[in-house]
């Protein structure tokens, strides 16, 4: 009798808990108001996203993310919650993705709080999040992502902490994070970077500290910084750099002390340090330099 009541005991406690299962499994479906997939490998089943009620998008899975083309094209592979995009409040892309895909979030201006892309992202794609206004707090890039694509934070203005890049990424394109004015802090390039885009910072007036370029970078884009006018400090240009190219410094108000110029550099652009006129130290130009373009210091009236 004993045994008996004590194997009775343990049947009841089953049925409770799967009981319990299967109310937590049929809140969390009256939650989902819909559902799909969005992956890029085989059948694309191997990402699938959820858009609940209180307004949570999330991508979960393994694998990459299916590009999506702008909406402003007439032909477009249209993105399976661009109906809940004015309704969507926050964004959760789970561990195990590994690409944000082309477009798949531009304009969703209505979300807040937090951007968090977790460690395994190896890509984000071109204007993955162009325009996205509302995101606050600090920007954090994983060290796993390789590459920052064209206009993938462009006009992401809402962020409102650090702009944090951590090592690993390589190439930063054009206009990556041209228009994130909220940033603040230092600028730090890792070390991993060896390219930086054209106007692939224009505008982001926000940061408040340094700016500072690895010796791993040898070329900087046009414009890259142009406008970028809340930097403090030096700005210390690396001895692997060849050309300084158009605008790259352009209306960068806030540099302070010396501006040297390192004996790598053979070429300096047009409007180069337009209006950089904080600059109160010297100017050092070497021998290698063989040509200065049009109005390259204009402005700079501290020298």
């Amino acid at each position: 009798m004993k045994h008996l009541r004590k194997l009775l005991c343990m049947i009841l406690a089953v049925v409770m808990m799967s009981t319990v299962l299967s109310a937590m499994v049929f809140a969390e479906e009256k939650n989902i108001i819909d559902s799909g997939y969005c992956g890029a490998e085989g059948d694309g089943r191997n990402l699938k996203w959820t858009f609940t009620e209180d307004g949570v998008l999330k991508i979960s899975g393994k694998g990459k993310m299916k590009d999506y083309s702008d909406k402003r094209f007439v032909n477009r592979d249209e993105r399976p919650w661009d109906k809940y995009i004015d309704k969507a409040k926050a964004l959760m892309i789970e561990t195990g993705v590994t690409s944000i895909g082309n477009s798949a979030f531009a304009d969703c201006s209505e979300f807040t709080g937090s951007l968090t892309i977790p460690e395994g992202i190896t890509s984000i794609g071109e204007r993955a999040f162009f325009g996205c206004s509302g995101f606050t707090g600090d920007l954090v890039i994983p060290s796993s992502v390789e590459v920052i694509d064209n206009d993938a934070f462009r006009y992401c203005n809402g962020f409102s902490g650090n702009l944090i890049i951590l090592n690993g990424v390589t190439v930063i394109e054009d206009r990556a994070f041209s228009g994130c004015s909220g940033f603040v802090g230092d600028l730090v390039i890792p070390n991993s970077v060896t390219a930086i885009g054209i106007s692939s910072f224009t505008d982001c007036s926000g940061f408040t500290g340094n700016l500072t370029i690895p010796s791993s970078v040898t070329s900087v884009g046009a414009s890259a910084f142009s406008g970028c006018s809340g930097f403090t400090g030096d700005l210390v240009i690396p001895n692997s750099i060849t050309l300084i190219s158009d605008r790259a410094f352009i209306d960068c108000s806030g540099f302070a002390g010396n501006l040297v110029i390192p004996s790598s550099v053979t070429s300096i652009g047009d409007e180069a340090f337009y209006n950089c006129n904080r600059l109160t130290g010297n100017l050092i130009i070497p021998d290698s330099v063989v040509s200065i373009g049009e109005y390259a210091f204009s402005g700079c009236d501290r020298f």
